[in-house]
């Protein structure tokens, strides 16, 4: 069993200029939202391809317009923590 289905980073890094890859995307959440399942974009790089994620309803996001990747040591000593666990890397899109 799983509960996210991460979705390729091929598909999202030309994400606003494709018209062929909003269309495999909008079929994979529709897939993924009718088996109960939350979806994980990779790559996000920029604040227009995270736009056209929230139009598709994709419901999180990981990438360098996210945040960089970090060691955990820096994570911890920064305050990056969520109810006492590490942030893993993506933002809820709502």
């Amino acid at each position: 069993p799983f509960e996210f289905l991460k979705i390729d980073g091929e598909l999202i890094r030309h994400l606003p200029d494709s018209d062929t890859d909003r269309m495999i995307v909008d079929a994979i959440v529709s897939a993924a939202h009718g088996l109960g399942k939350q979806t994980i974009a990779e790559y996000v790089g920029d604040a227009a391809t995270l736009e056209v994620l929230r139009n598709l309803h994709v419901d999180h996001a990981q990438g360098y317009h996210i945040g960089r990747p970090v060691e955990p040591e820096a994570m911890e000593s920064s305050g990056h923590l969520l109810d006492g666990d590490p942030v893993d890397g993506r933002a809820r899109l709502e």
